[in-house]
């Protein structure tokens, strides 16, 4: 399975100290660097900055793809990103929770997953 995950599940996640989750859910997680620069970024919390700072090794950090320049400009960087890898790598899921990027995800026939979606699926799993 292969998952590309965008900013916000990421950032929610170890917020709440869940992050582990993805990686029992999915394996692997792969990310884009716009997502690691918005991770790293110096208004996100504390707990997101350090996380990412020493990333676990199911966290492939993927820079050889192609943006998807058909995306719409509405979308933050790291949407376009995600989407962009997960369409390069046939993806299972895109990990988003924005709107705009849901419906462009779901318009190249991708599968989005939101932070709730991935929490229902640890719940179901007894995580």
């Amino acid at each position: 399975m292969i998952v590309v995950a965008d900013t916000s599940p990421l950032n929610y996640l170890v917020q709440m100290k869940k992050e582990a989750i993805l990686r029992e859910i999915y394996g692997s997680v792969f990310v884009p660097p716009a997502v690691l620069a918005e991770l790293r970024h110096a208004g996100a919390p504390d707990a997101v900055r350090a996380w990412v700072s020493n990333l676990p090794d199911w966290v492939v950090n993927v820079t050889d793809f192609s943006l998807d320049t058909s995306l719409p400009t509405v979308l933050g960087q790291g949407e376009r990103e995600a989407i962009s890898l997960a369409m390069k790598l046939s993806a299972t899921f895109v990990l988003l929770d924005d709107g705009a990027g849901r419906k462009a995800a779901k318009q190249r026939s991708l599968i989005p997953a939101g932070t709730l979606a991935i929490l229902i699926q640890a719940a179901e799993r007894g995580l």
